[in-house]
């Protein structure tokens, strides 16, 4: 890196950067770095030392951490009177002999130590001397043996990409390498390599258990954070800090499809410092843009056959046979073998062995193939990766931020909070773009609460959620003039709260038309008013909700005023009773909802029962019905909660978040047949609904199934003809696939390695789910 900012050249080639440079931004892998530093410390070198093998995919941070390893030794005055360190080349193509090697740590030798003068001369003379290969080799060796006892020096040697190396080496030459490691103490390599090699892991090869593997794997989602904040720290990039603190959900998303490589999470690191504004997808664009030139370098490095089984493998994703590609390439399938090895050797592609022979064949490297799929495939391929991070995205915002916010809430409850923490770290959650209004709200509230006994002036700072700010225009609105409301509506009009009001509004009611002069605008204004009465109760917000359910009743609201007598706390459950009681004759469907809940927490369900018998209270009302199904749902009453769910028209079912309450109270009554035959319905209409709707509402519903054990139906679902049209298989590709790992099936085996973390998370909640839905 550059004092300014990461550059694509010093991402790709860390060599490049300056001593100080690679210094200051290694901020990850130091644990590995210190547990191989802290070895390399301790030993003497009086006897051969433990060897090290760094392995990792492309761009997992192997060369910056074998640079940095280097860096330390030359700078350790306990090391650098005697350890000489020596640092290859990224590529070595002139050592195809072991002799080669030694020619090699001699030019690096004379360069990194002036006191060491070989001689050309001398070289030429053991060339001419030795004029075969094995007898030169051992004079080589004998000979910068001698030169190192005489000066007092030893060397350790990092090699980047030594399985490449040694795999060119003869085995007579691997297992002289082996002897040489074993018997002398004066030369220790820690190499690195890309691909994992049958030298290091087969026990007839010499190199079998001898040196100590170290694995590099991905970026958890605590290390790219880190790493993101500790680089926008030292290049003092606040956008980049900002956009990790904020909105956690778009950087979880991209580095569950890059695989968390470190050089895609500093490419992120570029992106975000750039530009502030974006969504993970338009980031995700930007990275192809920046990789471009390095992978379509990669493929024309290839042949013509290579480069037709890659794009086969690359456009399917997911694993394939080489009956499938045969399929695709129309090449025999001996030629696609025998290619298939060497992309394997060569870590393009990799292989997932199966229980028959038909094994399945992967790109390597998964970013490279979202970077295929999204440059050089058809609008198709495009949508299914568009379809991934739209999923990981919602997922990963919903996952992350309602537990983070619970846990800050559970322990102000337990007490002792320090109240300027509580403030500060309720401030930094309801900052956060992607976190849902209800749980801000509530995160908000309970900490106002908290901060209220606890420091008095920390709570009145404390923000506005979008609830108490739409309270506050909706007084004024009631309350005030024209003149004052708009002069509020301007102060407030440019914040970040107000810019998500229009999330929480109904869709009938749009936020321009509240200030406009249309005469429909009052009603709109009171059925908003309304709705944040029934928001505020569930919070317990007994002041706001009442102002609220006043507001609208007294504006016209029908059903607002049932509301206004179930908040007055003045007032007994028995008079409550003979109000709502009045209002239900009436012919007010709320009133009869609010009779329901209150027979139904003294457990009067026979009370309950009678409501909907008597001939006075007889309602037709779909809603009316579908909120007495809920009230026995969350009662744990399965049986009344499936009668009253099930009287209601299926065209009401599908209001709202209706449809989920339908679905789940006869999942939990085991009633498949009917669930299933309504759901093939649903899914003919489903081209109706939004497309973020679907992501989250239709997600919710997979997950039931799969709860209640449902694979065969789930299964049949989108491999059927309509789940093969809506391309159910790429829109909810992670629950695809956690499917077939509940199913056991072999399929599972195609998934690529950047779905693992998530579908791991799905089948959990989905085991908690089995419970929650027993």
């Amino acid at each position: 890196m550059t004092a300014a900012r990461a550059t694509v050249a010093t991402i790709y080639n860390p060599q490049k950067q300056s001593k100080q440079a690679l210094i200051d931004g290694f901020v990850v892998r130091k644990n590995t770095f210190k547990k191989i530093y802290d070895d390399i410390r301790k030993s003497t070198m009086k006897h051969p030392e433990q060897h090290y093998l760094i392995e990792g995919k492309r761009g997992m941070g192997k060369t910056s951490l074998l640079l940095r390893l280097a860096y330390a030794v030359e700078d350790d005055p306990s090391l650098n009177t005697w350890l000489i360190p020596l640092v290859f080349n990224e590529e070595e193509y002139s050592i195809r002999r072991l002799f080669k090697l030694w020619e090699r740590v001699i030019e690096l030798l004379e360069d990194k130590d002036t006191t060491f003068q070989f001689g050309e001369s001398t070289l030429k003379r053991l060339g001419a001397q030795y004029p075969d290969d094995d007898a030169y080799e051992r004079a080589l060796f004998d000979w910068l043996l001698s030169e190192l006892h005489a000066k007092g020096k030893k060397i350790i040697l990092f090699i980047d990409n030594f399985g490449d190396l040694a795999q060119r080496f003869s085995d007579d030459e691997a297992h002289r390498l082996r002897k040489i490691l074993q018997t002398y103490p004066d030369i220790r390599i820690v190499g690195g390599s890309a691909a994992v090699f049958e030298l290091f892991y087969s026990y007839d090869q010499p190199f079998y258990e001898f040196f100590k593997v170290v694995r590099l794997e991905g970026l958890t989602s605590a290390e790219t954070r880190d790493l993101l904040l500790q680089l926008s720290e030292h290049y003092k990039k606040e956008t980049v800090r900002k956009i990790v603190k904020e909105t956690p959900g778009r950087v979880e998303a991209l580095r569950r499809i890059t695989g968390g490589v470190v050089r895609s999470i500093i490419l992120l690191f570029e992106i975000f410092a750039d530009e502030e504004d974006g969504g993970a997808f338009r980031d995700l664009e930007t990275i192809l843009d920046r990789v471009t030139p390095l992978y379509k370098h990669r493929m024309d490095d290839l042949s013509t056959q290579q480069q037709a089984i890659v794009e086969s493998i690359a456009l399917n994703w997911d694993g394939i046979s080489v009956k499938e590609i045969t399929e695709r390439t129309r090449l025999e399938s001996k030629a696609i073998s025998a290619q298939l090895a060497v992309l394997e050797k060569n870590g393009i592609v990799r292989k997932t062995p199966t229980a028959g022979k038909n094994h399945l064949y992967q790109i390597e490297e998964r970013f490279f193939n979202i970077w295929y799929l999204m440059r050089l495939g058809r609008r198709a391929d495009q949508r299914r990766v568009l379809w991934l991070v739209r999923f990981f995205e919602e997922w990963c915002v919903g996952v992350e931020l309602s537990e983070r916010a619970q846990k800050h809430i559970d322990a102000m409850k337990k007490g002792g909070f320090y109240p300027k923490g509580a403030y500060l770290v309720a401030e930094a959650l309801a900052a956060i773009e992607g976190m849902d209004i209800r749980i801000r709200h509530t995160l908000l509230y309970e900490t106002r609460s908290y901060l209220q006994s606890s420091d008095p002036e920390l709570a009145n700072t404390l923000s506005e959620s979008e609830f108490e700010l739409l309270f506050r225009i909706c007084m004024v609105f009631f309350n005030g003039s024209k003149i004052e409301m708009n002069t509020l509506y301007s102060e407030l009009s440019q914040s970040q709260t107000f810019k998500r009001i229009e999330k929480l509004i109904d869709e009938s009611i749009n936020i321009e038309d509240l200030y406009s002069e249309d005469p429909e605008q009052d009603f709109a204004m009171v059925k908003l008013v309304y709705s944040l009465g029934k928001f505020f109760q569930v919070n317990h917000d007994q002041e706001k909700v009442r102002l609220c359910f006043q507001t609208a009743a007294y504006n016209g609201h029908p059903i607002a005023m049932i509301n206004v007598i179930d908040s007055t706390d003045e007032l007994s459950d028995n008079k409550k009773e003979e109000l709502f009681v009045e209002y239900a004759k009436s012919g007010n469907p709320m009133a009869i909802v609010y009779l329901v809940n209150l027979y139904a927490d003294r457990g009067q369900n026979d009370r309950v029962l009678g409501i909907f018998q008597e001939e006075e209270f007889k309602h037709n009302d779909a809603l009316l019905l579908l909120n007495a199904g809920q009230n026995f749902f969350f009662h744990k009453d399965k049986k009344e909660s499936l009668d009253f769910i099930n009287r209601t028209s299926k065209k009401t079912r599908y209001l709202g978040g209706f449809y989920l309450s339908y679905v789940s109270i006869n999942l939990w009554n085991d009633q498949f047949e009917v669930v299933t035959e309504d759901l093939n319905q649903f899914l003919k209409n489903i081209h109706k609904i939004d497309e973020g709707a679907l992501q989250t509402e239709f997600t919710s519903i997979l997950l039931l199934f799969l709860a209640k054990n449902q694979t065969q139906y789930l299964y049949d679902l989108f491999t059927g003809e309509k789940g093969v049209e809506l391309e159910l298989k790429d829109r909810f590709k992670p629950i695809w696939y956690a499917l077939l790992k509940k199913r056991e099936d072999p399929e599972y085996l195609r998934m690529g390695e950047e779905l693992r973390e998530t579908v791991e998370e799905i089948l959990a909640k989905v085991d908690q789910m089995a419970v929650d839905y027993a």
